[in-house]
């Protein structure tokens, strides 16, 4: 079932943070560091934010969430956009390629277009190999590559 979080889903979702920051940290230990991803009161913070959008799967606990913030943008050179960006996606790896990940951007599109966003934006990690394949399954597409680098 997906739905909207709420501040009993903490330590699910924390749990599923926990998770893809591991794999964060163990693919890129040069840029992320080994903390606590998200606090009680950060998530709070974010359940409060009127721009934000989480919601949750919970199949007998949370087994994925999905957070976004809501975005408007007046450009002169690419004209009014009201948009999605997805801050976080995250999914248990027990319940990966379970259709979890799929249902989770689904009610975000269904919600996006409800409330006239023009497009879903995202970031991911050149590393995450499975996150891109899912994401160009879905229908995203690369627009922009962001490149860095270490000095």
């Amino acid at each position: 079932m997906i739905r909207k979080a709420r501040l009993e889903d903490f330590d699910g979702i924390h749990k599923v943070f926990l998770e893809v920051h591991k794999f964060h940290l163990e693919n890129a230990p040069h840029i992320f560091k080994d903390v606590d991803p998200v606090s009680l009161d950060e998530y709070m913070e974010m359940l409060e934010d009127e721009n934000r959008f989480i919601i949750v799967s919970d199949n007998n606990g949370i087994d994925g969430f999905l957070d976004a913030t809501i975005k408007e943008k007046n450009s002169k050179t690419t004209g009014y956009k009201k948009q999605m960006f997805i801050e976080h996606l995250g999914v248990l790896k027990s319940t990966q390629k379970s259709g979890v990940g799929g249902a989770l951007m689904e009610k975000a599109e269904k919600y996006a277009k409800e409330i006239g966003c023009t497009i879903i934006t995202l970031d991911v990690w050149g590393f995450n190999h499975n996150a891109i394949g899912f994401y160009e399954h879905i229908g995203f597409d690369e627009r922009t590559k962001k490149m860095h680098k270490f000095i």
